[in-house]
């Protein structure tokens, strides 16, 4: 039976109900397709703390910890693990703070020492109290690990060790079929778990990636591109293919101080030979396009070539130089006034309007008003009625 592929925003949708119930969930997906980020963006969202354990490098013992002996009972206790959080209360910090005004009252350097470390200790755990504790690469973990993992997501505990009432617990794992180390998961594990397959989603990525400013060739070029983010195929035997994450590298990677082999040679080791050609042709082209700042200080300069690619990166471009520039509003030593800013936003808007198609002017202006949601005040604006009057209706209708 096929899987049920769900998108990344859909999932992100599902994780927090099963947070919210407190049902352990199982994110199935292959590599690179944004699953880690995906929990951070959660716990972000969230305002908690975010515990990434990837199970593939543990031991059983730094999940259930290390034996020793306790001399007072004549027994053997299990220390807890660092990485998980100790149960906290409120009340424990307080009474950490109350031990350090006492030992600061006395004056007593040892004991000011220890009651700090002891109160250090209590705040960063009470801050954990609510984490979400994602245990990654599980299916890759030894069956030891894996056991030990079992009964963390079954109980919340492991060993003599309890899990704080507010953790929410995610586990994540490429599928048997991905060509990664996998052990199957044993079906008890399985059946507590709800589970979710995720798959890559263009659009979803294209909205994280101008989020986190992705290098604009690499938006642009995928968004005339969709169905080259993600080439994973598990049968090939190619060491470099497209994923999600493998694009975000080849924005980090590409240079204009780099020699264009060199470059290539760096987009090719990251995503493939193949997408490499078609990558470094798109720059080329998109090398000969008018500088964002040109245009945004109003010079206006002549739009020669219509290579959709490389219009595309030309509107990212343009938003993420916006975006760049709202910090010198606010600053005393920059000469940038609000007026100057908003004159650039004009400019903005005339350009698309007298150079791009519809869908190029929806793009730059879904990426300026939603994604990064620009202090933009519309009476200070020229093109504002003409601009609202033509792609008001594009805008909004957005699903």
């Amino acid at each position: 039976m096929a899987e049920r592929l769900t998108r990344p925003r859909d999932v992100i949708i599902l994780l927090k109900r099963c947070m919210a119930k407190r049902r352990p969930a199982m994110v199935w997906g292959p590599p690179g397709i944004g699953k880690s980020d995906l929990m951070q963006a959660i716990a972000d969202e969230q305002g908690r703390q975010l515990i990434d354990m990837r199970l593939l490098l543990l031991e059983p013992t730094d999940l259930k910890g290390i034996p020793f002996y306790d001399p007072d009972t004549n027994t053997m206790k299990w220390a807890q693990p660092s990485e998980l959080p100790a149960i906290t209360t409120q009340a424990d910090v307080d009474e950490g703070k109350a031990e350090l005004a006492s030992a600061e009252a006395q004056r007593d350097p040892a004991l000011i020492k220890k009651a700090k470390r002891k109160l250090d200790m209590l705040i960063k755990a009470f801050k954990f109290q609510d984490a979400i504790l994602f245990l990654d690469e599980i299916t890759s973990a030894s069956p030891n690990v894996q056991a030990s993992a079992y009964q963390l997501v079954l109980n919340y505990r492991v060993g003599e060790y309890h899990l704080p009432k507010g953790v929410s617990i995610v586990c994540a794992g490429n599928r048997d079929t991905d060509r990664g180390v996998s052990f199957r998961m044993p079906s008890p594990l399985a059946n507590r778990l709800v589970h979710l397959e995720m798959g890559a989603n263009f659009e979803d990525w294209q909205k994280w990636a101008i989020q986190n400013m992705v290098h604009p060739d690499v938006v642009g070029f995928l968004t005339h591109h969709k169905h080259q983010l993600f080439t994973f195929d598990p049968k090939s035997p190619d060491k470099a293919f497209a994923t999600p994450r493998s694009w975000a590298f080849v924005g980090d990677l590409i240079s204009d101080n780099l020699p264009q082999s060199l470059n290539t040679t760096l987009v090719a080791g990251t995503v493939g030979e193949g997408l490499a050609v078609e990558f470094t042709e798109h720059r080329r082209i998109s090398s000969k396009m008018p500088k964002a700042e040109d245009i945004l200080t109003g010079l206006n300069p002549p739009l020669q070539i219509k290579e959709i690619s490389a219009l595309y990166s030309l509107t990212i471009s343009l938003c993420y130089t916006l975006q760049d520039w709202v910090p010198r509003i606010a600053d005393p030593e920059d000469s940038l006034t609000n007026e100057q800013w908003h004159h650039a936003v004009d400019c903005f808007l005339k350009y698309m309007m007298d150079n791009f198609q519809t869908e190029l002017i929806v793009l730059g202006a879904k990426t300026a008003l939603r994604d990064y949601q620009l202090p933009i005040n519309h009476r200070m604006l020229k093109e504002f009625i003409e601009f609202n009057n033509k792609f008001k209706h594009f805008i909004l209708d957005d699903n």
